[in-house]
């Protein structure tokens, strides 16, 4: 009776539980995709492509597994639990009772062992790791597991066939244990504990025994040592039973919805539709995005400070980083951290530096990092898997178009990685597409939810739907034309039927809105008005910024500051900060400092100016007058001495000298291609490839090569294409097709007759014989109508004398004009004007200051000083403010009284006394009655020093100049780069140069592979050729190659010497050619002179200059 009594009460228990919990679910589920699956994201977490159930509000993703964020944490794709330990997993082990794994170790009460095999996942005791499920642990003693197994002391057992009696193992009866009383009953009373006999078909819960279905005791269970219930359809909270379901949790004894409330501290708060509440510290709820929990108390953030937690501290995450539990500075958000991210990181700045395997490594030395391997990037590539529990491949870079498809090479340029599992070749019209894993041709099949089908269909929600013509986008489910359709909220709405979609609502708009708008759920005309904060108004009358509504001073053009409004003719708006300015070319911003960008530049938060110092890497480097100084690196280099490349000098002709990453080429001869110098002879460069060359005509056409002279070349978004020429000269690309240009046009993509069309915004129109214009995308007939703006086309009488005004056409400007938008007649008073584009006014008696009208009387001198009229020849306008022009002075908006006293001067806002004081860097410093100037912002004797490159040094005479940021003696030293040396001493030196740092007279010598040459030697000249001395007057050079007595008996041509005459034979780009039978024309087309000397060069054709002359030089065209 005592079973079935317990059973009743059991059934009925639950059914009284049922009707308690049974509530309507409606909130919509949020859907989306994990590895191409949907999945629900408030029941489901993705982590790297893998659907898991979620086990609370702080799961996380760690490599492919999930993790509850607030007990644990992420340690190189290891689970622990969260200490103050941070990632140090020894320590970890330490501090934390809590039993974990890693790939490698187990912690087990304390102490970190190796795992012996992959699979173990326990602990025994403070042993070693064993596997659940093919062994049991007793008492330290691991054993494998037989049937139902159970200790016996430190032995196992088989409890299906076997019990414990007294330490010994013994068969198992019904009876139980010989002398003692070990039945079922008797165990169950004596040992409340929940537990189930499996194989008898009993469960003991309470101290009491049930009868249970034996196929389903591996689902029951005990709820709060009170009474049985089935684990799988139900959920106990705090002894109440509960319908159990996916988004449902416990909060004491209660049972909740996680999408509707949060449970913190065993108390509900509703989410009112919000996903980003969160628990502190089990004290209270916040909201992670406007708050933050730190120490257990929320700080609430603004729009100034967004808090952040170091060390249980809270600090200002846009001004300030925590790395390892300290604060740094932050200003410019550049600074981060590198470490485990538990207390031993370090700060990194991420313009110049990245992390890898808890080390920081410098970006410009072009390191890289590949899993926790440091790479040199110019020369490898790091290969991902696809599976992020596996080390990436770190394999040798082919070239630059080498790229990573499941873990391997494939060139992109000519290939195509589809879900970075399988690649495909690309064709010649890059129409090649992935679908999943899968590769098609775009333009005749269709991908759909991962699924091709026939490309005249679209996909629109996922799902194939067949299309009408002009059809090419979706609104939701459907198809629909976006030329001449728009799609607002799944409605269609035709883009000339006056409809507008404002915030998912269809609003109707008037047909005279031209340019309508949205203001919230409003619609509005953009062109007359303003929206702000929802509010609809006149914008002639007000700005708004950042939803705060300003008055426009008598029509004043303001522009925004943030939420503040100012007006860019006389303000400049820098980092959110409104500064007046007194020149109209000081726009650009150095921080919170304007500067006049055209002779001004902002270096190291320092406005300096460009005719004085260059800002190379972040430092102010004065030119010293040397205006052929430029950057290289950190330092500064000549730029007629030779050329900077990847921040080193390489002395040479900068004419001829270029840069192939870091080496030099010569550019007339050689070119760069995929970091590699080739010759221009030899070889072209085809989009990054090397390809050999076989004539002199040849040219690229994508990455393939073709005859200039007889074919076109075509470039798409697609591909290239080669038309012939047929001999043509006009010919000239449209799209995909070819056209001449001499009779054709092309418009759209589509070749039409010159004589018979006009194209306008990419659309053609019909002439029907009349000479026609375009206006607004549309044909206009110049000689009888005028293009106004939002009138469009419009008739006229005599367009000469025509003007437009919104109201309509003037058709005669001398005897109307247009004001507010409105036509006002002169009526024979021809100074009539408007003010503030809406006020009429008569020039002679009244003056027009920014929108506001002054009584003009008798002056003639007055002007407008912002929205005030003042008298030029004794006022002035400092800020919106009238001071006296004579006896005052504005120094950036401020005014001062001078007392007609013309040593007075601004420096930066303040005045001072250009006779007693000097200004450096807007700072006022006393004179003492010396000859002072400014040096790195700091003020010096000009007597006793010179400023070099913003560095004071002594003055060492009369002509004392700087050489890098040293001084020397003009009359005695020569200044070679960053080298003083002496200055030569022959009688007629003019012209001085240097050599390896080591000056020369340029009249008498020559420098060549870093040494100093006499040019006359034995009574020739001598010069330089490559790193050789040779005799101009008979040895032959052709660079960098030198031919000794070759200058009569050889041609230099393409960078090589040929037995040739020069008097007959020259060169012609890389080729040869005879001067009495040919010429060298355009592109270095060699063409034979068939009209002997009255031969002439068009482009690379030839024509006779008797008969014909040449109307375009580069395109080849003959008149």
């Amino acid at each position: 009776m005592g079973l079935n009594a317990a059973s009743i009460l059991f059934l009925g228990l639950v059914a009284g539980l049922v009707q308690f919990t049974h509530a309507e679910y409606n909130d919509a589920i949020q859907s989306s995709y994990c590895g191409g699956i949907k999945y629900n994201q408030s029941a489901d977490i993705c982590c790297s492509g893998s659907i898991i159930s979620r086990r609370g509000d702080h799961d996380a993703c760690c490599h492919g597994d999930s993790y509850l964020s607030d007990s644990q944490v992420c340690c190189n794709g290891a689970i622990i639990p969260k200490t103050t330990a941070g990632c140090d997993i020894p320590n970890v082990c330490r501090q934390s009772p809590t039993r974990f794994l890693t790939k490698t170790q187990a912690c087990c009460g304390g102490v970190l062992y190796p795992r012996s095999k992959a699979k173990d996942n326990g602990c025994c005791q403070n042993v070693a790791p064993f596997k659940y499920k093919d062994e049991i642990c007793c008492f330290g003693t691991v054993h494998a597991r037989h049937g139902n197994a159970k200790c016996c002391g430190t032995r196992a057992y088989d409890s299906d066939t076997q019990m414990c009696c007294a330490g010994e193992i013994v068969t198992k009866t019904l009876q139980g244990c010989p002398g003692l009383n070990t039945t079922i009953v008797d165990i169950c009373k004596k040992s409340p504990t929940p537990r189930f006999f499996r194989k008898e078909g009993y469960g003991c819960c309470a101290g009491q025994l049930f009868t249970v279905n034996v196929a389903m005791t591996r689902r029951l269970g005990c709820c709060m040592n009170k009474f049985i219930f089935d684990g799988k359809a139900y959920k106990c909270c705090g002894g109440n039973l509960y319908k159990r379901s996916a988004k449902m949790s416990c909060c004491g004894d209660r049972i909740y919805d996680r999408n509707k409330h949060i449970c913190c501290g065993g108390k509900l708060t509703e989410r009112m539709n919000n996903t980003r509440l969160e628990c502190c510290d089990d004290k209270a709820v916040y909201h992670l995005f406007t708050a933050t929990c730190c120490g257990g108390k929320v700080y609430k953030n603004n729009a100034v400070t967004r808090y952040g937690c170091c060390a249980e501290q809270p600090y200002n995450r846009s001004s300030a980083i925590c790395c390892g539990n300290k604060l740094t500075d932050n200003p410019d958000r550049v600074l981060g951290c590198c470490g485990d991210g538990h207390g031993n990181d370090v700060v990194m700045n991420y313009r110049h530096q990245s992390c890898c395997n808890r080390t920081v490594i410098n970006l410009k030395d072009g390191k890289g990092c590949c899993g926790e391997q440091v790479y040199d990037q110019k020369t490898s590539i790091c290969c991902h898997t696809g599976d992020w529990t596996t080390k990436p491949n770190l394999l040798p870079k082919k070239d630059h178009n080498s790229a990573c498809c499941a873990g391997k090479l494939y060139d992109w340029s000519n290939q195509i990685c589809c879900n970075d599992k399988t690649v495909a070749d690309q064709n010649s019209r890059y129409s090649i597409r992935c679908c999943g894993s899968q590769s098609y041709d775009s333009r005749s099949m269709t991908c759909c939810n991962r699924q091709l089908y026939d490309g005249k269909k679209l996909c629109c929600g996922d799902k194939i739907q067949p299309v009408h013509p002009g059809q090419f986008g979706c609104c939701w489910k459907k198809p629909y034309n976006y030329s001449t359709e728009s799609c607002c909220n799944g409605v269609i709405l035709r883009r000339d039927s006056g409809e507008l979609c404002c915030e998912n609502t269809v609003v109707k708009m008037p047909p005279e809105i031209k340019d309508p708008s949205c203001c919230r759920k409003l619609g509005y005309d953009y062109e007359k008005q303003v929206c702000c904060n929802g509010t609809i108004y006149p914008s002639s009358d007000y700005v708004c910024c950042q939803n705060k509504l300003h008055h426009r001073e008598g029509g004043t053009r303001l522009r925004c500051c943030d939420d503040k409004a100012f007006n860019e003719q006389t303000q400049v708006c820098c980092r959110n900060k409104v500064t007046s300015v007194a020149s109209p070319y000081s726009t650009s911003c150095c921080g919170e400092t304007p500067y006049n960008f055209f002779n001004e530049q902002c270096c190291d938060s320092k406005v300096t100016s460009t005719r004085k110092y260059l800002c190379c890497d972040g430092r102010s480097i004065a030119k010293m007058g040397d205006q052929n100084l430029a950057c290289c690196g950190k330092g500064v280099y000549n730029m007629i001495k030779g050329v900077c490349c990847e921040g080193t000098f390489h002395a040479g002709d900068p004419n001829r000298l270029s840069c192939c990453r870091a080496r030099t080429y010569d550019s007339h001869t050689q070119t760069c291609c995929s970091d590699q110098i080739i010759s221009r002879n030899d070889s072209l460069c085809c989009d990054n490839q090397i390809i050999k060359k076989t004539g002199p005509t040849q040219e690229c056409c994508g990455n393939k090569v073709h005859n200039y002279n007889t074919h076109l070349c075509c470039h798409t978004y697609k591909e290239t294409i080669l038309y012939p020429r047929n001999g043509s000269t006009d010919l000239f690309c449209c799209d995909e097709k070819s056209y001449h240009y001499s009779n054709q046009i092309c418009c759209g993509g589509q070749v039409y007759s010159k004589n018979k069309y006009i194209c306008c915004d990419n659309k053609a129109y019909p002439t029907n014989g009349v000479k026609l214009g375009c206006c607004y995308g549309k044909p206009i007939d110049r000689s009888k109508q005028l293009c106004c703006p939002k009138l469009g086309v419009a008739d006229v009488d005599d367009k000469d004398k025509a003007r437009c005004c919104p109201a309509g056409v003037i058709q005669d400007y001398r005897k109307s004009f247009c004001c507010n938008d409105q036509i006002v007649d002169y009526n024979g008073n021809g100074n009539l004007s408007c003010c503030g584009w809406k006020t009429t006014y008569d020039m002679r008696t009244q003056i027009c200051c920014y929108g506001k009208l002054y009584p003009r009387g008798k002056s003639a001198t007055l002007r407008c000083c912002r929205d005030k009229p003042m008298d030029y020849t004794s006022q002035k306008c400092c800020n919106g403010n009238l001071i006296p022009k004579a006896r005052s002075l504005c120094c950036y908006g401020k005014s001062y009284l001078t007392n007609g006293s013309k040593t007075l001067g601004c420096c930066g806002k303040t005045m001072y006394d250009s006779k007693k004081e000097i200004c450096c860097n807007q700072k006022v410093s006393p004179t003492n009655d010396k000859k002072m100037q400014c040096c790195g912002g700091q003020p010096y004797d000009t007597s006793k020093y010179v400023c070099c490159y913003n560095r004071l040094q002594p003055r060492l005479g009369p002509k004392t100049y700087c050489c890098s940021q040293k001084s020397y003696n003009a009359e005695t030293h020569y200044c070679c780069w960053p080298n003083i040396t002496l200055r030569p001493k022959f009688p007629t030196t003019r012209f001085i140069q240097c050599c390896a740092g080591v000056a020369y007279d340029f009249d008498q010598q020559f420098c060549c592979s870093n040494k100093i040459y006499q040019k006359k030697l034995n009574g020739s000249d001598h010069s330089c050729c490559g790193e050789q001395v040779f005799d101009k007057a008979k040895d032959l050079c052709c660079w960098p190659n030198m031919y000794p007595n070759g200058l009569s008996s050889k041609v230099c041509c393409g960078g090589k010497a040929h037995d040739q005459d020069p008097r007959v034979i020259s060169c012609c780009g890389a080729d040869l050619y005879n001067t009495r039978k040919a010429m060298c024309c355009y592109k270095d087309v060699i063409q034979s002179k068939n009209y002997g000397n009255d031969s002439r060069c068009c482009g690379s054709l030839v024509y006779d200059r008797k008969k014909r002359s040449c109307c375009d030089y580069l395109k080849g065209l003959l008149c």
